[in-house]
């Protein structure tokens, strides 16, 4: 995270107090970005005291995989070697266990790792690696299932909404949500709504959810898989994800997934591999966006930065410290109605247009009052100011 630097003399004191409580270093240490939850692990040794030392690095390692996999390209990730336990510790910001059980040999536990950003950065540039450092804005899943010609989503044994809610944590790149089947999700999306809901009626649920986007998913066993009712039984045929976006005023399709049962997973294992390729292939888009090469040239962008009150400028000055992906951003001038700020950032123009919308701003380029081009970042709510 990067704290706006204030390199301005203190005119106002309520404003130097309050931006002084605000944006204390700590306030910003966990990035979801960098926090691995749900590490699981368990190790038997010739005692408890052994086991769980062993079960601790075996989990850091286990957690840095995870995070490379969340940060790292595909092709990257086929070559990438993960570092010894000694180098990841020095990248670990803290931990907490979570949950854990011992015996006299063995040590079962899981954690969540925090990790440190710049540090994490700095260790895959050294490597020429392209990374992904800038999480996505949360994205809400709607599990629809087709099954004899009928699409439905809140009919109960929905096999593909169970896999979806099976998942412990949504969060990471992208974070996603499940709708919970409530009236108010019912009021707003029917049960066969999966093309005809209500853009009106969508948004609603979005902002319950305080979610950007709705994604349809529509999985389609074929009549094979279908039959089968168990969701323990040994699963045979072919099950058919599609995957529509909703932010354009209609369901469009980006993508389909196919599933062969192998004759050995469950219907259960199946429906939660599906589970699996959807995410990864969301995952996958927003990494295609984001991404930034190891050696990016650090460019400079200077915002003017209306504001109406001293709560609205911390506000925004709480969405810009979100950004982990700026290497710095400084506060020029502060007046009662205007903030000048320079940002630096490394990639390109859409890199930073997508890093400021996931906190909610956009930078506007218009014109001053003498002709000169400027820089206005707003809120994306707020109507733009013209100076």
């Amino acid at each position: 995270m990067v704290t706006i630097k204030n390199h301005i003399p203190c005119l106002l004191k309520s404003f130097c107090i309050m931006f002084l409580m605000v944006f204390s270093p700590v306030a910003f240490a966990n990035d979801p970005i960098f926090t691995i939850e749900n590490v699981k692990v368990d190790v038997t040794a010739e005692n408890a005291i052994t086991a769980r030392a062993q079960a601790f690095e075996e989990a850091q390692i286990k957690a840095f995989t995870m995070l490379s996999t969340r940060m790292l390209p595909a092709p990257a990730l086929a070559t990438t070697q993960t570092p010894p336990v000694n180098v990841i510790s020095t990248m670990v910001r803290d931990f907490e266990i979570t949950n854990e059980q011992l015996s006299s040999v063995r040590y079962v536990g899981t954690y969540i790792f925090r990790f440190k950003g710049s540090d994490v950065r700095r260790y895959f540039s050294r490597r020429g690696e392209t990374v992904t450092d800038v999480s996505s804005k949360k994205l809400l899943i709607l599990p629809f299932i087709n099954r004899d010609n009928r699409t439905s989503i809140w009919t109960p044994g929905n096999p593909w909404m169970q896999a979806w809610n099976r998942v412990q944590s949504l969060n990471g790149l992208v974070p996603m949500d499940v709708p919970l089947g409530d009236l108010s999700d019912v009021q707003d999306i029917s049960d066969n709504g999966a093309f005809s809901y209500q853009p009106n009626r969508l948004q609603s649920m979005l902002r319950r959810y305080g979610a950007h986007e709705a994604v349809v998913t529509i999985a389609t066993p074929d009549e094979m898989l279908g039959q089968i009712i168990d969701p323990l039984a040994t699963a045979k045929g072919t099950l058919t994800i599609e995957v529509y976006r909703t932010d354009r005023g209609q369901a469009e399709l980006v993508d389909q997934i196919s599933i062969n049962a192998d004759g050995v997973q469950t219907r259960r294992q199946i429906y939660d591999r599906a589970v699996t390729l959807v995410r990864s292939a969301l995952q996958k888009d927003w990494k295609a966006k984001i991404a930034i090469d190891p050696t990016p040239i650090t460019n400079k962008v200077r915002a003017v930065v209306p504001i109406e009150s001293l709560n609205e400028w911390l506000n925004i000055q709480s969405n810009l410290n979100r950004i982990s992906s700026f290497s710095d951003i400084t506060l020029k001038a502060l007046t009662p109605s205007q903030a000048n700020i320079e940002i630096l950032y490394k990639g390109s123009e859409q890199r930073l247009a997508l890093s400021l919308a996931q906190a909610g701003l956009e930078i506007e380029r218009t014109t001053a009052s003498d002709g000169s081009p400027l820089n206005v970042l707003i809120s994306s709510h707020r109507q733009s100011t013209r100076f």
